[in-house]
């Protein structure tokens, strides 16, 4: 009988984490998929359809992150209230603060010859993530 209990309750806290470790690992494959939009639009000379994904995945890194912190009852995410891992996801909202307007540079420039170059827009200080 406790082991049944047991069973019942780690399979309920697996149930409960399963959504922010899907959305967790999605924010590491957004991050990638944004570095490979922008290097697109830095190649292509009509370069609308990639700027539409772009942003569209600018908004899903930045809504899930705010979710990941905050809590969003509409992607099953509660609160983090776990210090070292809250503490983590600050660093993480931090970088996106400095990243995220850079993005916004280049979806507001609409000439290959306004663009700014790729490597002007994203010169900042290394981060080491812990």
């Amino acid at each position: 009988m406790h082991l049944c209990s047991m069973s019942m309750y780690f399979l309920a806290t697996q149930k409960k984490d399963a959504p922010v470790i899907n959305i967790a690992g999605r924010q590491r494959m957004l991050s990638q998929k944004m570095s490979k939009e922008v290097l697109m639009v830095a190649a292509s000379s009509n370069a609308s359809a990639v700027k539409e994904q772009l942003r569209d995945t600018k908004v899903l890194f930045d809504r899930s992150l705010k979710a990941l912190i905050d809590g969003d009852s509409d992607m099953g995410l509660p609160a983090t209230s776990e210090g070292p891992i809250l503490e983590q996801l600050l660093v993480v909202k931090s970088i996106w603060e400095q990243f995220s307007p850079k993005i916004h540079q280049i979806l507001t420039h609409t000439s290959t010859k306004e663009r700014p170059g790729i490597s002007r827009v994203f010169s900042f200080p290394e981060y080491k993530i812990r």
